[in-house]
């Protein structure tokens, strides 16, 4: 088939409304997306090209051209030509789960760093991608690349939305409820949402397998196989935290990122003593900044709440803790003090 110059070689995935083909365009290897126009308007089709062309970035996957064809048939079609990944991040996840190969703890910062960076500028930009998961994320030789923006939309200065747009299982909750409830929209804050389904996507990563449990009880496993540190479990934590409103989006997780690094100093908030990331096995973060705003130990995080209500960095209440993070023993002693301290 030839079009506009561009030859389609054949297949590689195909959905509901679209198809990906490879193929070859002014001699160079490209991915061809043929959408078909169907009981969609020509504006919600041609604004996948519009948001991508608009971004300009490195980390987005490139758009060379884009135009209307028609078949024998009559049938109308949209067709992007784009820079071809060598593969999705699904695909790599389950390669490595099959020979038990988890990415190194550098490795996945910089991953989420990356992926953090363009959808921070995204957000700056007043854009949100709306269906984040790793089959939209793809490996190319320069780096991850952002793909697959059919359901991305340009934003008013709001953020708070009344949309309701994704995969399910990489929903935020307050999404996935109002899915539940066969609800048509649901008002939330759109980049928190694509916040947690980045988290879910993190999570996949660190775990090799799709998380088909609770969220919050396979972020507390993370730690306890030994490949990833407390500081990098307790981002994926702050990113998926159940209540919107506590969870970060994508510029405050930025600032946080280019601050922190794993294997820096923390400083227990009660003790005042410092340690090195890595070595506290079970601290008390606040919700306030889960990374390094923490108490060493339950013992501390005691012995200050029974003088303080708020932390002394941020004056946010120190309630609630994160409970995630700790073990069964722990959280047993936890629930009973809390009690006694609070009756």
């Amino acid at each position: 088939m030839q079009s506009y110059e561009v030859y389609l070689e054949g297949p590689l995935h195909c959905g509901a409304t679209a198809c990906i083909y490879r193929g070859l365009w002014e001699g160079q290897a490209v991915a061809v997306k043929v959408v078909q126009l169907g009981e969609l308007t020509v504006e919600q089709v041609e604004s996948e090209c519009r948001v991508m062309l608009a971004l300009q970035s490195g980390e987005v996957v490139k758009v060379y051209t884009c135009f209307w064809v028609k078949d024998s048939r009559g049938k109308d079609y949209f067709v992007l030509v784009l820079e071809l990944c060598r593969r999705d991040l699904v695909t790599e996840i389950k390669e490595r789960a099959s020979t038990g190969q988890f990415w190194a703890e550098s490795e996945v910062w910089t991953m989420l760093s990356t992926l953090v960076d363009i959808l921070a500028y995204m957000q700056e930009q007043g854009t949100a991608h709306r269906d984040l998961k790793p089959e939209n994320i793809f490996l190319s030789d320069s780096g991850l690349k952002l793909g697959d923006f059919g359901s991305a939309k340009a934003l008013p200065s709001a953020s708070v939305q009344s949309t309701l747009v994704g995969t399910p299982l990489y929903m935020s909750p307050r999404l996935r409820e109002g899915l539940a409830r066969g609800l048509e929209q649901v008002q939330h804050h759109v980049y928190k949402s694509d916040m947690y389904s980045l988290g879910v996507t993190m999570v996949y990563v660190c775990i090799l397998r799709a998380p088909s449990k609770a969220l919050s009880e396979l972020i507390s496993t993370i730690q306890s196989t030994g490949h990833y540190s407390e500081a990098l479990v307790s981002t994926l934590a702050w990113m998926t935290r159940e209540d919107e409103e506590l969870r970060c989006d994508f510029t405050q997780l930025r600032t946080y990122l280019s601050q922190s690094k794993a294997g820096d100093t923390v400083q227990c908030l009660n003790c005042r003593n410092a340690f090195e990331r890595n070595e506290l096995k079970s601290p008390i973060l606040l919700l306030c900044n889960p990374s390094d705003h923490l108490f060493c130990s339950l013992s501390c995080y005691f012995s200050f709440k029974s003088l303080q209500s708020t932390c002394p960095q941020c004056h946010s209440p120190l309630q609630p803790i994160d409970l995630s993070l700790l073990d069964t023993l722990e959280r047993q002693a936890y629930n009973a003090a809390y009690w006694v301290i609070n009756l």
